[in-house]
């Protein structure tokens, strides 16, 4: 099978999510959304977009939803959030696999991109739902 349509789950929580306002989840083309859900997690406000950290204590959750997106899309996802291979150095994002757990009590696994720059300094986005700030 053709690795361009091998679908892949990815986790979105800030501006290509529906509903945001800067228009960019255009960048998930046709890809479909598999519903809303929430990963254990801090949402820190960067200004014109969030960034997510691992949570640091138990009830912190981030809010976002799981999109199935091909191979091709999730390249483009990678050089738009600044983490693919030709990216300068220090990345301010990282791709990882983590558990999602869906609003319907699933879980599942998806990819997602964690802020991996110094978190201090930034404000907390309190509800963990970018959409709410």
């Amino acid at each position: 099978m053709d690795s361009n349509l091998r679908k892949q789950r990815v986790f979105v929580y800030g501006t290509l999510r529906r509903g945001d306002p800067s228009g960019k989840n255009a960048w998930l083309g046709d890809s479909v959304c598999q519903g809303t859900g929430r990963v254990a997690g801090r949402l820190l406000d960067l200004a014109d977009y969030p960034g997510m950290i691992p949570a640091d204590e138990p009830g912190q959750w981030v809010t976002g939803e799981i999109y199935e997106v091909s191979a091709a899309v999730l390249a483009e996802l990678d050089q738009y959030e600044g983490c693919d291979i030709s990216s300068p150095q220090p990345q301010e994002y990282r791709r990882e696999m983590i558990p999602v757990e869906m609003e319907n009590g699933e879980s599942m696994t998806a990819w997602t991109y964690w802020f991996a720059l110094p978190a201090a300094g930034y404000r907390r986005i309190a509800s963990g739902d970018w959409l709410e700030r």
